[in-house]
């Protein structure tokens, strides 16, 4: 095993990449997601390998993004690379996941998405889940906040991500009515009852009264 530092891990990812075909703006993406990755003690590099390894072999149409459909046009494998960093530009777009919620079909090693959903995330302020198969993980503040399924980190293939973005104050109640106590009705009903009107002889005769301007 041979240890890197972060710096040797994105100059090597950056390399990688541009060796794969990948053009420098993606290249760089690709460096910038695997060093994210390491940082949080996940197997960017052997992730990124294995993907670039599988690049070679396919057509470049899987470089290729719908980003309305979010799928390859050719019903090929989608490069994690190119939709994250599409997701990530599109995020606050009304097609994008921010507020909402996003599907993508047949992405090859969906963890690879993961660095651009939180840097996306933490620039709109908002909680994303992001979810295939068993696997579920929750990104906030650029990082990982919670993750569920971790054995699904390792798929070579996601045939369905659900990326579900929410303001953190919303993400964080479930978007549930608080449940109320019969002591807070109570001192509230108590207050409200200093607004009414005491009863009097005039106002009972008042309540069974309707008038109206047309005489």
């Amino acid at each position: 095993m041979t240890a890197l530092s972060l710096g040797e891990v994105e100059a090597l990812a950056l390399k990688a990449a541009r060796g794969a075909g990948l053009d420098w703006g993606l290249a760089e993406e690709a460096a910038f997601a695997t060093r994210w990755l390491v940082e949080l003690g996940i197997d960017g590099l052997a992730l990124l390998a294995a993907h670039l390894g599988g690049l070679a072999a396919e057509p470049k149409a899987t470089l290729a993004v719908s980003a309305r459909q979010w799928h390859s046009p050719d019903a090929l494998t989608l490069c994690p690379i190119v939709l994250g960093a599409a997701l990530s530009d599109h995020f606050d777009l009304p097609e994008g996941a921010a507020f909402g919620v996003t599907q993508a079909t047949d992405v090859a090693y969906p963890t690879l998405v993961l660095p651009f959903l939180a840097n996306a995330g933490a620039r709109s302020g908002v909680i994303v889940t992001v979810e295939w198969g068993e696997t579920q993980v929750l990104l906030s503040d650029g990082s990982l906040l919670a993750l569920a399924g971790a054995e699904g980190l390792l798929a070579t293939c996601a045939p369905d991500i659900r990326v579900t973005a929410k303001p953190k104050w919303l993400a964080a109640t479930g978007n549930q009515r608080p449940a109320v106590s019969a002591s807070t009705v109570d001192t509230l009903n108590r207050l409200a009852f200093r607004t009414y009107v005491p009863a009097s002889d005039q106002s009972r005769r008042d309540a069974g009264t309707v008038e109206t301007d047309s005489q």
